[in-house]
């Protein structure tokens, strides 16, 4: 199995958001460490109250609920649809984004890349695993 890496989520490197508001556990990322010096990075993150995100100036965002009721954003004033789990919505990291939590906390899963350097997009799969 070359080339092959299990991640463990008890080995994700748990780091504060750039806002101070939360924490996220780092999955990969291609280079650079803390919040800066990446051109990709996967992240899991626990959203416990409604309130706004960190700027990542630069960067696309995806982001991904993957447990609770869903979350509504409010980017650059134009709020989203309703985001439930393992919905993909994708915005601009240097916007102005805050999340509302109707139903509560949310986990949720980050991907942020620089798009000079990549192309990405998050797709789930469905069978008798997920897949990413």
């Amino acid at each position: 199995m070359s080339g092959v890496r299990v991640l463990r989520a008890r080995d994700y490197p748990r780091m504060p958001w750039k806002n101070g508001g939360g924490s996220t556990e780092e999955i990969a990322r291609d280079a650079g460490e803390g919040l800066e010096g990446f051109g990709w990075r996967l992240s899991i993150a626990d959203i416990e109250s409604s309130g706004g995100f960190s700027r990542f100036a630069g960067y696309q965002r995806i982001i991904s609920v993957l447990q609770g009721e869903g979350m509504y954003l409010t980017v650059d004033g134009q709020r989203s649809r309703l985001l439930r789990v393992f919905d993909a919505f994708a915005f601009k990291g240097d916007s102005e984004v805050a999340c509302t939590l109707p139903g509560g906390g949310i986990r949720d899963f980050n991907l942020i890349y620089a798009p000079d350097l990549y192309r990405a997009r998050l797709q789930w799969f469905e069978g008798r695993a997920r897949f990413f």
